[in-house]
């Protein structure tokens, strides 16, 4: 697949598909200049990867005061891994809250990376998927979860997951002997996402959900040759974290967006304070 939307709201999902050119608005790529769009606290170049025209239903964000939602990534930003994080304050206008332009990387994710993509017109469709039944479930466990199965479903989902997750996870389960089937089905699946479900906790220091707990700050020590490296203080909130959108491609448009390697694009959105969070999964 290449961009996947999912609606938490109605349990549904709608795909990228090929454009017939009539009435759709939605685009992958195109410049900053391309779409209006200025983006605050940072001079260096942000990319968009695609901007979505809210007013199709299969969109599943609603921002008050903005139509073309903007979904952007920081890519040379974050050579360190770190998320991405920003705020859509009004259509045209994004602010940056995650980075600084000191966070700059010349030469990631590889030498002379374009400051935008080629713009093109795409178009969305639905997807099916019923989340109260196990096989469907269990492909979007890491977006939807698997509250939406009953007793005997989960029971079956069991039965279909020890057919069909990969023999590493299986052999890991097996050591795990203090929880239930039930209980390892749900810590342990994480699909769509190739390494594990992203956090839910939204790391905006202004957002206003509540602290769960603080990490306190701590000292890593590195080696005997080096000074210890200073952890600041974290604070962690209430998971407020939704997935709204992954994208992932194995052809062209992972040369254009990460030099060839495959990679998931995650995109978050916080339902209390409304900026978007920006990861990436890779095998």
């Amino acid at each position: 697949m290449s961009l996947t939307l999912f609606d938490h709201e109605r349990r549904s999902i709608a795909i990228e598909t090929v454009s017939s050119g009539s009435g759709d608005r939605h685009k992958f790529g195109g410049s900053l200049t391309d779409h209006a769009i200025i983006i605050r606290n940072v001079s260096n170049p942000c990319q968009v990867v695609f901007v979505l025209d809210t007013v199709d239903d299969r969109v599943p964000i609603s921002v008050d005061g903005v139509r073309f939602f903007p979904l952007i990534h920081g890519f040379q930003f974050c050579s360190n891994g770190e998320e991405f994080v920003y705020r859509v304050l009004k259509d045209g206008e994004i602010e940056v809250i995650s980075h600084t332009d000191e966070d700059f990387d010349d030469f990631f994710p590889y030498g002379d990376y374009p400051d935008h993509f080629p713009e093109l017109q795409i178009a969305l469709r639905s997807e099916p998927y019923d989340s109260t039944k196990a096989e469907d479930a269990l492909l979007y466990q890491g977006v939807f979860g698997l509250d939406d199965l009953s007793d005997s479903e989960t029971l079956r989902a069991i039965e279909v997951a020890k057919k069909t997750w990969d023999p590493y996870k299986l052999e890991r389960l097996d050591h795990q002997q203090d929880c239930t089937d039930t209980e390892l089905l749900r810590c342990n699946g994480c699909a769509p996402f190739c390494q594990t479900t992203p956090s839910k906790c939204c790391p905006n220091p202004k957002c206003t959900a509540e602290v769960d707990y603080v990490i306190d700050a701590y000292e890593l020590e590195l080696s005997a040759d080096e000074p210890p490296l200073e952890i600041p203080e974290k604070i962690i909130r209430v998971p407020t974290l939704r997935v709204v959108a992954i994208h992932e491609d194995e052809g062209a448009r992972d040369e254009e967006l990460w030099g060839g390697v495959w990679v998931q694009l995650i995109f978050q959105l916080c339902a209390e304070c409304g900026c978007v969070v920006v990861s990436n999964q890779c095998t």
